[in-house]
């Protein structure tokens, strides 16, 4: 580092995976970017050997700048609101923990802001099977896992296409004074994942710039094993049906009678519980009929919130019914 206001902030957000996160911030500091970068890693109140991992890898660091803060308040927004709170780039880079990333990836994020009006940037996802995946897995309903992979261009994105927290880079103008720029009432909160915090975020920067692709920025996505199971799938697609519903809430649209919803719960119950006795949770079901099951749970998922709202009864039945 020269002391000049660094181009790039990597900010990693983390609670409680420090083993997972050494090897992070292995790969990052093995990048060699031609821009002046610096690396924040906010501690989400961890209890583990979280400061101790990044004592370490600070040291083996090279000279890279490695800064570390705490956030006591739970919840990934809170984690990234307070990184980029702290961080001094022109560009803010944003992965996750459970991430590695690929030579080049600092500056094929950087190079997606080529014009000013470039508000973010998403980078490609590709994901490190612990073990190869059932013949389930290979459908659409993956993208619950994270994984990005748009393409072999660079390219503006559609309005359908939204970052991953994995892989992306906003402009730091546009966020300076805005108080929460990652609405704190989604995201991960402990064990509880109410997702679609990087979908509201997005909407926002899109009122005010294009969002482009850089398939040269990759990270490798660690999947965790219990994910790849049906069990973890469709507690996932519950999970993000949720949120999706909650984020709809929180930009107020009409109430839903409880009169309509309740009875619109109980069915979706029903038809998410047939299909997945049909499937039976067996590894040659095909990916059509994975992606029928799973759809059914991220809408039990949104009824779910529809019905409770925010309720801590809603937020239980989310990690019950898969």
């Amino acid at each position: 580092m020269t002391g000049h206001r660094p181009t790039a902030s990597v900010i990693v957000c983390t609670r409680n995976r420090a083993a997972l996160l050494e090897g992070c911030l292995e790969s990052l500091l093995a990048q060699v970017p031609s821009v002046e970068w610096q690396v924040i890693v906010v501690d989400n109140a961890s209890t583990d050997e979280t400061p101790t991992v990044v004592d370490r890898c600070r040291a083996r660091g090279d000279g890279v700048r490695v800064d570390y803060v705490v956030e006591g308040r739970l919840g990934l927004s809170h984690a990234r609101n307070r990184g980029i709170a702290v961080a001094e780039g022109s560009y803010l880079l944003l992965t996750d923990d459970d991430v590695l990333v690929e030579p080049g990836w600092v500056d094929g994020l950087c190079r997606g802001f080529f014009a000013d009006d470039v508000a973010a940037v998403a980078g490609r996802v590709l994901p490190q099977w612990p073990m190869p995946p059932p013949r389930w897995l290979a459908g659409r309903h993956a993208n619950v896992l994270a994984i990005t992979q748009l393409g072999e261009d660079p390219r503006d994105l559609s309005d359908e296409e939204v970052p991953m927290g994995a892989n992306m880079a906003i402009r730091a103008s546009l966020v300076e004074g805005v108080g929460e720029p990652f609405d704190t009432r989604l995201g991960h909160r402990g064990d509880q994942f109410f997702a679609y915090e990087e979908v509201e975020l997005f909407r926002w920067l899109r009122e005010r710039g294009r969002l482009t692709y850089r398939p040269d920025a990759v990270v490798l996505h660690r999947i965790d094993p219990e994910r790849m199971t049906w069990r973890g799938m469709r507690r996932a697609a519950v999970q993000n049906g949720f949120g999706s519903r909650r984020a709809e809430r929180l930009r107020g649209p009409g109430h839903v009678p409880l009169r309509v919803a309740a009875p619109a719960l109980a069915r979706a119950y029903a038809t998410a519980r047939r299909l997945s006795r049909r499937n039976g949770g067996r590894d040659e079901v095909g990916p059509e009929a994975a992606f029928d099951e799973l759809r059914a749970y991220w809408e039990l998922g949104r009824l779910i919130e529809a019905v409770f709202g925010g309720s801590r009864l809603g937020a239980s039945l989310v990690t019950r019914v898969a």
